[in-house]
């Protein structure tokens, strides 16, 4: 049980840094509230620069769909 709600916490965390990515990298360039760039709002706050993360996140994904296409899994729609 506890192993499955630290894994649960773990998953939503991934979840919100992924949504809080989008939105600083939507707005990167504009002021938030404090003052500071939404880019720079996202690296005090998860201690790695926005463009860092979002291309760690890339190479995530391709390898994610590298490893599907080895087991022939699939990850597209057919068109």
């Amino acid at each position: 049980m506890q192993s499955e709600q630290s894994l649960k916490e773990k998953l939503w965390a991934e979840d919100r840094r992924r949504c809080f990515a989008r939105h600083c990298w939507q707005y990167a360039q504009e002021l938030a509230p404090s003052g500071l760039t939404w880019a720079k709002v996202f690296e005090k706050l998860e201690g790695i620069p926005l463009l860092e993360y979002a291309e760690s996140e890339q190479q995530r994904q391709r390898e994610k769909r590298e490893a599907h296409k080895e087991r022939g899994v699939q990850t597209d729609l057919p068109l």
